[in-house]
């Protein structure tokens, strides 16, 4: 393998900036070591929160760009300035209305929810899908939950059907350690 030694000339001019590259052997490499590429070499290591943080909103973009029954939802919760609640909040649950099920409200009333002057009850009204806390399908079981806005949600489940207020779960996906999305078929009322 050949590096690359940036040389000790280097010359300024009004014109350019000159840089000289001098060519040095390393040392044999040991053969039993896998080496990496200097590219990989000089990638930062990643980790921590941060990664964690950039995965989840990976997952997350992902997640609506696959899905995209659920656009309604994204573009209500960045209308309500609550977007952030799905990669920074955690760990919650959400019971994600479908794009059919915000289109069974009244079109005037989508419409105004969705303009600024709509946002206070637009927030209320997504927090009402929002639970503090991870609740996987398999914890899922007829209970009530207490939602952001402080009202409570019946979850219940009959046989293999799980139901929340009396909407039904289409399906659900979990986002890393920290949320979980179920889809329903309804807008829940608060």
């Amino acid at each position: 393998m050949l590096y690359l030694k940036i040389g000790s000339l280097i010359s300024f001019s009004m014109a350019a900036i000159a840089l000289t590259v001098t060519p040095v052997a390393l040392p044999a490499a040991n053969p039993d070591v896998q080496q990496q590429s200097t590219t990989e070499q000089a990638a930062p290591k990643q980790g921590g929160i941060l990664d964690l943080f950039t995965q989840a909103k990976e997952r997350i973009t992902a997640l609506t760009s696959q899905d995209p029954s659920i656009s309604t939802l994204v573009q209500a919760l960045k209308v309500a300035n609550m977007s952030s609640i799905l990669t920074n909040k955690g760990p919650v649950t959400i019971f994600a209305p479908n794009n059919a099920a915000f289109a069974k409200l009244p079109p005037d009333k989508l419409k105004s929810l969705l303009k600024p002057e709509g946002r206070t009850q637009l927030a209320d009204i997504l927090k009402f899908h929002i639970v503090q806390g991870k609740i996987s399908p398999q914890n899922f079981k007829t209970s009530k939950v207490k939602t952001l806005n402080g009202k409570d949600l019946d979850l219940k489940v009959q046989g293999t059907e799980m139901t929340v207020n009396g909407a039904k779960v289409i399906k659900s996906e979990s986002i890393g350690d920290n949320v979980q999305i179920y889809v329903i078929d309804q807008v829940l009322q608060p």
